[in-house]
């Protein structure tokens, strides 16, 4: 699977909100693809967290940019005869046990049938990912046609780099686009004199454009910087727009 391959999308918005009851508020945007299948992908693959929709025996139906790429790389994750899990075998087994809770129906003897579950997945020399599973519109018995979804998976990396995704927020601010660039760097964990350095600017240029930075942005302090961008970033509405303003033939 090198490229994003959908087994399942959501027929309509109802179905998109039976899919994805714990997205809150941005069911809105569920709902404005219309049910497009493009529109689906467009929206799941410009999320900033992995997406992984599987039927009732785990087999992958649908997973966006992000979760195939861990896919593919064996990053912590794996296939195994189709199905989803972890490469580690003590996280391959707790994510088979968490993924029998959450499918199993609510009401049933099962303790905590059918709740959400997190799950942390370590990884060989990198920071452990975060898994929230939740139950899909087959777990709890809703009325989808096709192939269900049983559960739907959110996979969170905490070492990905939040540059790309804060460049609307940068926009919205007014930065140019050398001080989004020194932004963008300090957002992903890098010093000040490291920005520079990337930058191949003086420490004393980088740092009069961190000023003109959080003058645009009203905070005093690089943890404020970082704290208000992350907050900002709007990855998945960027493309939605696009579609939108751009209908598809």
């Amino acid at each position: 699977m090198s490229e994003l391959s959908v087994v399942y999308a959501p027929a309509g918005p109802d179905e998109q909100g039976l899919l994805f009851p714990h997205c809150g508020s941005d069911q809105s945007l569920l709902r404005a693809s219309g049910g497009n299948t493009h529109q689906f992908c467009d929206i799941t693959n410009n999320l900033d967290v992995g997406l992984v929709i599987l039927d009732a025996q785990s087999h992958v139906l649908s997973a966006n940019r992000i979760a195939l790429g861990m896919l593919n790389a064996g990053d912590g994750l794996r296939f195994d005869d189709g199905r989803f899990s972890a490469r580690s075998v003590s996280a391959a087994l707790a994510l088979a046990a968490a993924l029998q809770l959450v499918m199993a129906m609510p009401g049933t003897a099962v303790d905590g049938a059918g709740a959400p579950r997190v799950l942390m997945v370590p990884r060989a020399g990198k920071a452990a990912l975060t898994l929230g599973i939740f139950p899909g519109p087959a777990a709890t018995d809703a009325p989808v046609k096709g192939t269900c979804p049983a559960a739907v998976i959110l996979v969170s990396d905490p070492d990905q780099k939040f540059s790309e995704s804060i460049k609307l927020s940068c926009e919205l601010y007014g930065l140019t686009p050398t001080e989004t660039r020194l932004a963008g760097y300090l957002i992903d964990g890098l010093t000040l004199s490291e920005a520079a350095s990337e930058m191949k600017l003086s420490p004393a240029t980088v740092r009069s454009y961190l000023k003109q930075v959080f003058a645009k942005t009203g905070v005093h302090r690089q943890a404020s910087l970082i704290r208000l961008l992350i907050g900002s970033r709007l990855p998945i509405i960027a493309p939605l727009v696009q579609r939108i303003a751009r209908p598809v033939r």
